[in-house]
């Protein structure tokens, strides 16, 4: 009977030991558990964070390279705009100085029909009375229009002074010798008075515009007679 009772307990304190050991593997377990899950979320932070500065320093990246495609696309412009001007000039087609705008004083000759010509630190607009004005009529044609628009954007532009000077066909009394009527004076006048206007109404600063009358004195070198000039200058001495 002893030696049962004795066996009993031999079982009970093994089975309670055997309880306590896997209670404290399992609590060691837990702990490790822990340990690791702690080291994972770390490492998880960790990751987080540096695709966080990679995506920002994409961002940045990309946002550098627009930068510098911009600064690219404005110095690709000055350079086009230089060799056009150097071409146009090389051409023939508008003699400019510097500050004059080619490319708007270009377009405003081929849309008048004009004759371009460099005189000193100015150029000439030779425009045919044909191009601006029905035959008699000082009132613009609506066709002279988008040249009149270019060329007030270049006087804009340029800051420009222009003199625009009116010119009318020689009559048959003055070719004969006969002096040049007072109509004359007056017709040749409202030509370039009238395309004053149609310049002051484009936003062309009327103090920047002069107009003179020369009837029929001075024919011109190119076969058309009754026409208007614009003679543009600019710089401080415009």
């Amino acid at each position: 009977m002893r030696r049962v009772l004795l066996a009993g307990l031999l079982a009970t304190n093994l089975a309670c030991g055997a309880s306590i050991s896997r209670s404290a593997h399992e609590a060691a377990l837990d702990q490790e558990r822990t340990r690791y899950e702690a080291l994972l979320a770390q490492a998880r932070r960790r990751q987080a964070a540096a695709e966080d500065e990679r995506a920002a320093c994409l961002t940045s990246s990309a946002e550098g390279a627009q930068a510098q495609a911009r600064r690219f696309a404005r110095l690709e412009r000055s350079l086009a705009d230089k060799e056009i001007r150097l071409m146009t000039w090389e051409a023939g087609k508008v003699p400019t100085t510097p500050s004059l705008p080619a490319r708007a004083l270009d377009a405003a000759a081929g849309r008048l029909g004009a004759e371009v010509r460099p005189e000193g630190d100015a150029l000439r607009l030779v425009i045919p009375a044909r191009a601006l004005f029905r035959e008699g009529e000082a009132s613009l044609l609506p066709t002279a229009g988008p040249g009149l628009d270019a060329l007030a954007e270049a006087l804009v532009e340029a800051r420009a002074r222009a003199r625009v000077e009116g010119y009318t066909a020689e009559t048959a009394s003055e070719a004969m010798g006969q002096a040049v009527s007072a109509d004359d004076w007056a017709q040749a006048s409202a030509l370039a008075a009238a395309v004053v206007r149609g310049l002051q109404v484009r936003g062309v600063d009327p103090s920047r515009l002069a107009v003179v009358g020369y009837g029929a004195h001075r024919p011109g070198s190119n076969g058309e007679a009754a026409r208007v000039e614009v003679v543009v200058r600019v710089g401080p001495g415009a």
